[in-house]
C-alpha cells in the first residue's frame, strides 16, 4: 500500500484539544477579548497562550540577541519541538532538568544507568 505523503503533513499539523475550566469572569472577559480581536474564543485563548511565550523567562541558558538576559520560551520553540517525543524529551530534559517531573527525573536514570554500566565493565 503506498504512503500518502499530504495526508502525513496534514495529520501533523492538527491541533491538539485541551479542556479548560474558567471562571464566569473570566469566560466573559475572554469572550470580550475574543470578539476585539475578531477570533473564536477558542482561537483567542490559543493566540493568547502562544503570545504568553514571549514572557516566559526559562533561565539557564545563553542570552539571544532579541533578549539580552533572557531566554524565552518563544526563543527556543523551535528547538525544543520535534515530531519525536523522545527527541523533545531528551531536549528538554537536558536544558531544563529543574523542570522535570518525577516521573520523568526517575526516567532520565533508567536512560542513564545503563550507559554507567557499560562504561564500568571496561
Amino acid at each position: 500500500m503506498k504512503s500518502n505523503p499530504g495526508k502525513k503533513a496534514a495529520a501533523e499539523k492538527r491541533s491538539q484539544s485541551v479542556s479548560v475550566v474558567l471562571d464566569s469572569k473570566l469566560r466573559y472577559l475572554a469572550e470580550i477579548a475574543a470578539r476585539k480581536h475578531r477570533r473564536s474564543v477558542s482561537n483567542y485563548i490559543e493566540w493568547a497562550v502562544a503570545d504568553s511565550f514571549h514572557d516566559m523567562d526559562l533561565g539557564g541558558l545563553p542570552e539571544t540577541p532579541n533578549h539580552i538576559g533572557i531566554v524565552t520560551l518563544a526563543d527556543k520553540s523551535n528547538y525544543l519541538w520535534d515530531v519525536y517525543e523522545s527527541d523533545r524529551f531528551v531536549k528538554f530534559a537536558s536544558d531544563y532538568p529543574n523542570l522535570l517531573t518525577h516521573e520523568e527525573q526517575i526516567l532520565v536514570i533508567v536512560m542513564v544507568r545503563p550507559a554507567r554500566l557499560e562504561l564500568a565493565t571496561f
